[in-house]
């Protein structure tokens, strides 16, 4: 007994303490486990990264892009609505779901993205660029190039002659369908006059017969 009261101490398990511990004490950041991209890691801190993102966004596009240019303002109209969600948002499903434009993680991305976009905009002076013509604009500059070169005589003056024949095609067809309104109409007539013709000489026939049998 005496050996075994012994080697009991030595045998002994030390006792730890466990402190209560819940998961709502976790912020959802830490919940959460993977974007689901390949490549794209979590962040964890994403609430406040998105913040100094947006922050920077509307400060650089101010001091780089005239005022009143219309890149500019959709930059600040886009990157003051994310930066209000994310002050005003408790976790980062809420920013997910009312931005609306993917994970926080591709939302970072994307401002990223723009703070690159903003020194080559302004490097560029893009707002300086003639707008984009439209494909109509293109296609009448290439027609009148062409018809120039190929005919000798100004694009205008072919537009010209292809809207008069337009014209004159048009009149010639109002000319046949009134041609054949009237044609239709002296037909209608000549039926009417025809049956009114046949009506009365059978009516008159009763008549006549009966003034002969009288005499």
């Amino acid at each position: 007994m005496s050996l075994l009261r012994r080697i009991a101490p030595l045998t002994r398990l030390p006792r730890f303490r466990f402190s209560t511990f819940s998961t709502s004490s976790l912020t959802p950041a830490l919940i959460k486990k993977s974007t689901g991209i390949v490549g794209l890691d979590v962040e964890p801190r994403a609430q406040e990264v998105l913040i100094e993102l947006y922050t920077k966004t509307l400060r650089d596009v101010k001091e780089l892009i005239p005022d009143g240019n219309g890149y500019r303002q959709a930059v600040e109209q886009l990157a003051s609505y994310r930066l209000d969600v994310c002050k005003t948002s408790n976790n980062f499903a809420e920013i997910e779901a009312r931005i609306g434009r993917g994970q926080v993680e591709e939302l970072i991305e994307q401002a990223k993205a723009e703070l690159q976009l903003i020194p080559a905009y302004a490097q560029w002076k893009l707002w300086k660029v003639e707008p984009i013509k439209s494909v109509e604009e293109e296609d009448s500059e290439t027609f009148n190039t062409i018809y120039e070169q190929i005919e000798g005589q100004s694009g205008e003056r072919l537009h010209g002659n292809l809207k008069d024949r337009q014209v004159a095609q048009k009149r010639e067809k109002q000319a046949r369908e009134a041609e054949a309104a009237k044609l239709l109409a002296e037909q209608t007539a000549a039926a009417e006059a025809a049956a009114k013709a046949k009506a009365a000489a059978a009516a008159a026939t009763p008549a006549s017969a009966a003034a002969t049998k009288k005499a």
